[in-house]
């Protein structure tokens, strides 16, 4: 369902950028909601893979134990922290349903026992450095201005580990119509 506007439940929805949006943090991003409250609305960007492996940051999550996850940039507020969303559902104390198999954090110890004991897939969580955050009031006038499209989750593409610009051109062929043919439009109108 492509929409102009966020209406409840706004968690697990996608922000799809627009194709020109020159933002160069969120230039042709995917970012998926997992918070919506009075206090701000919180995201993180599905499609821009950091340099870093989840072994490079922290050794409770190592390639010791065959999991070497990569980190996505999650926005650019605080790249000092480690987030995570994943598809364990209540395996993990404190996890906030966001979607229909959708989770966010949760008890990143339980999770890494789940690691080191070869419980979980790597394509059953994903680590984010930092997230992406607004006010309400600034990310209802940025999806009126038509930054953003908002989509309901596509639950097969989030865990998707695909390219930046891959991921965002299958999102956006996801939305049907005439996103079929934005999804193929270039960067830069200057390329054509």
């Amino acid at each position: 369902m492509i929409e102009y506007e966020l209406t409840p439940p706004n968690t697990g929805k996608l922000l799809i950028a627009e194709p020109f949006l020159n933002d160069g943090n969120f230039v042709r991003s995917v970012i998926l909601i997992t918070a919506y409250e009075k206090e701000g609305v919180v995201g993180f960007v599905l499609n821009k893979p950091t340099a870093f492996n989840i072994n490079d940051l922290t050794p409770d999550f190592g390639n010791e134990y065959g999991f070497d996850q990569k980190i996505y940039q999650g926005g650019p507020v605080e790249n000092d922290t480690l987030h995570f969303i994943h598809k364990l559902g209540n395996e993990l104390d404190g996890s906030v349903k966001i979607g229909e198999q959708l989770w966010w954090g949760g008890n990143a110890e339980q999770l890494s026992q789940k690691i080191k004991l070869n419980l979980i897939n790597e394509d059953e969580v994903r680590f984010f450095m930092g997230y992406s955050g607004w006010d309400i009031e600034q990310l209802k006038m940025e999806i009126e201005n038509k930054t953003w499209i908002v989509a309901n989750s596509f639950d097969d593409l989030v865990f998707d580990e695909v390219d930046d610009n891959l991921f965002w051109r299958k999102a956006m062929q996801k939305l049907g119509g005439e996103y079929k043919e934005v999804a193929n439009y270039p960067k830069d109108l200057h390329w054509n």
